[in-house]
């Protein structure tokens, strides 16, 4: 699937492994500038990727809570 967006077009995809590595620097770093007492995951993506566990399977893990760089670690279906 493609949106167009004025001249740019971008493809919706899911994350490869090369584009989380490139984010999570950067995510950690925002996580120790603005010490947030919880972080949410808004998918099963960010959630394994998060995680470390390619075979997450976000039903299953439906309520269990998660830790993350010291930081409570929730999501829709986590």
């Amino acid at each position: 699937m493609f949106l167009q967006s004025d001249k740019t077009l971008f493809s919706l995809r899911q994350l490869r492994s090369t584009d989380a590595a490139e984010a999570k620097p950067y995510l950690e770093k925002q996580i120790e500038i603005t010490c947030p007492k919880a972080l949410v995951c808004l998918g099963a993506t960010s959630a394994k990727y998060l995680l470390g566990d390619m075979k997450l399977r976000i039903t299953r893990e439906r309520g269990v809570w998660r830790e993350y760089w010291g930081v409570v670690l929730a999501g829709r279906g986590i």
